[in-house]
């Protein structure tokens, strides 16, 4: 076990009565409990001596309710930089907080409100006019929360990609639970309630062993004996839905978007093609069409009919009622080329993702411009990285990782200083290069 612990969440605000954190509203009034500033500078000051530690405001309670939330905030940005992050439900994210916001390098919002989800957006939409290092956004759901059935369905079929710039952190709603998958948090994480008390990540929360005020976070992660975690843990708290499912950490690519090749859209690792790429193609060739008719002409189940030089009219075919005189039905779309055809295509679109898409590997749904889910495309880089590691005879490079083979069976993991990082057999040192290398 690491003689730190990697990731910390710090519960600065705590409902005096349990609540899942992730379904409630914070602007809401009701009882809670606030971490005292002492013990906020304690915990940030013994963070800073440990140059890989992520300090994160976040478990049940709204961190963003705490009466100091932005001097907590601007003290940790001082001594911890980037590796201060934030989870909130975004109901309070306002104009008086946006600069504190914009220093953070990561920020989830669990949306369950329409209020935190247009926080949110705007968020979004305003995090390019602060820093030149710009904020890490995270949109997260419950699955069968309101919001989730309000937005999600939306904002992944997003034709538009009005949401570029955000992670989508999901449980989606088709997919099984059944098989364990390993959690890298597990081992590596503590939390800390606002009195000081001290529990390991997925270990029950009421049963805290140690306290602040009378230790260092140091000296409480060595006491902890968390050797048969893998065993003890990972079975009862770390299945997981696997579509889109990693929480956030710098270094997970899998979990960021890419750039698309040819526009300044996004993809997801897994896309075979961009869906903004798709809907200016079509758009394109629509347009050329439309604007050769010279009387009427159907184009994709609309009949076009010319009104004037500049001037179309489009019917579903479905619906169209016409005479010797012309169309007397409702009109669909009126307008120039451009119009009409970007108003066909919008409607191609929409119904092609109306339509089920299956992964060719495991059935769960994915969109339409992939083959196989993000799931089955993680599973298939972890198996390539552990191929690689086994075959590693001394020392080696992998995916820009440096291995060694310390045993017939295990192996370390080095960053670019010479430190360990990671140590064990191929397939946790594997799962150590793909989500974590080289934090």
């Amino acid at each position: 076990m690491d003689t730190f612990p990697k990731y910390i969440y710090a519960e600065i605000t705590a409902p005096r009565d349990p609540a899942n954190r992730m379904c409630g509203d914070s602007s809401k009034e009701g009882s809670h409990a606030f971490m005292k500033w002492e013990l906020w500078k304690k915990i940030v000051d013994e963070c800073s001596q440990y140059e890989d530690v992520i300090l994160e405001p976040a478990w049940e309670g709204e961190p963003m309710l705490h009466p100091q939330f932005e001097e907590f905030m601007a003290y940790a940005i001082t001594k911890l930089g980037e590796r201060i992050c934030l989870t909130t439900d975004g109901t309070l994210i306002s104009e008086q907080n946006m600069e504190t916001l914009s220093n953070l390098r990561s920020i989830t919002v669990n949306v369950n409100s329409d209020k935190g989800f247009e926080n949110a957006v705007g968020l979004q939409k305003g995090r390019y006019n602060g820093n030149e290092q710009h904020t890490y956004l995270t949109l997260s759901f419950v699955s069968g929360s309101e919001a989730a059935q309000k937005y999600f369905d939306y904002i992944v079929g997003d034709p538009y990609q009005e949401f570029r710039g955000f992670d989508f952190v999901v449980y989606y709603y088709d997919l099984k639970e059944g098989s364990p998958y390993h959690d890298p948090y597990v081992g590596k994480t503590i939390l800390i309630d606002p009195e000081g008390s001290v529990a390991p990540y997925l270990h029950p929360y009421d049963q805290k062993g140690a306290n602040l005020d009378t230790s260092t976070l140091a000296d409480i992660w060595r006491g902890y004996d968390l050797k048969d975690s893998p065993d003890q843990v990972y079975r009862s708290c770390a299945t997981r839905n696997r579509y889109g499912s990693q929480f956030y950490n710098p270094a997970n690519e899998y979990s960021q978007l890419t750039d698309c090749p040819r526009c300044d859209g996004f993809l997801f690792q897994n896309s075979t093609f961009c869906f903004d790429c798709e809907r200016q193609d079509g758009i394109a060739k629509l347009t050329s069409q439309i604007q050769e008719i010279t009387d009427s002409k159907i184009l994709s189940g609309y009949k076009v009919f010319r009104m004037s030089p500049t001037e179309f009219e489009a019917y579903k075919l479905e619906d169209l009622e016409e005479d010797d005189d012309g169309p007397y039905s409702y009109c669909d779309s009126n307008g120039d080329a451009d119009e009409i055809a970007e108003h066909i295509q919008d409607t191609i679109t929409s119904e092609l993702d109306m339509e089920g898409y299956s992964c060719s590997q495991c059935g769960a749904s994915i969109k339409r411009n992939e083959t196989i889910c993000l799931g089955c495309y993680e599973r298939e880089g972890l198996d390539k990285i552990t191929s690689d590691i086994i075959k590693i005879t001394e020392i080696g490079i992998v995916s820009d990782a440096m291995i060694k083979r310390i045993s017939p069976t295990e192996f370390e993991v080095y960053n670019d200083q010479h430190i360990c990082k990671c140590s064990g057999n191929a397939q946790k040192v594997a799962e150590y290069v793909y989500f974590f290398y080289p934090y």
